[in-house]
């Protein structure tokens, strides 16, 4: 084998070894193994990369809705998404927003209150990051729908658009 050969099979070989490493030491690594089944629910392969809040099925979703006094949807999608259309009852609480509605969202839902937080569907975070924001305030009653939005929707259930009183 030529000494070129062997210099490009090194740096290859490298230069796939930095990829990994980047990919394992990065906050927002891909899982190399794991649930990768977008109808299991959701995308991780545990570890730390694994959500801590529980998912909500497509069934209880349902009987939550129908429970609106005791259970608040929230919308962590960007507001302006929100303002187009969301689930009917959500409020827009966006993920991108944290600061700036955290005070408001505070100071009108009490720590108990059972929540069900929402993003765009299957491969969106946003409603789990906005779970993870919200624990230290002591909001742990939350479940995610990972359908999201694009599954409410596809289901035929109902959406509104403009902002929630």
């Amino acid at each position: 084998m030529s000494r070129s050969v062997i210099e490009m099979i090194i740096l290859m070989s490298l230069s796939v070894l930095i990829g990994l490493l980047a990919n394992v030491v990065s906050p927002v690594g891909i899982p190399l193994f794991g649930n990768w089944d977008p109808a299991e629910g959701i995308l991780h392969a545990g570890g730390p990369c694994a959500p801590r809040t529980s998912e909500i099925s497509d069934e209880e979703i349902l009987t939550a809705y129908i429970d609106p006094a005791n259970i608040l949807f929230v919308d962590a999608r960007p507001e302006q998404d929100y303002i187009a259309s969301h689930i009917s009852r959500a409020i827009s609480f966006p993920l991108e927003q944290f600061e700036e509605y955290l005070p408001d969202f505070l100071a009108r839902y009490p720590t108990g209150k059972q929540i069900v937080i929402y993003c765009s569907g299957i491969g969106c975070t946003d409603s789990h990051e906005l779970s993870k924001n919200l624990e230290p305030f002591g909001y742990q009653n939350v479940r995610i729908y990972s359908a999201g939005y694009e599954g409410w929707v596809a289901a035929g259930r109902p959406v509104k658009g403009g902002v929630e009183p």
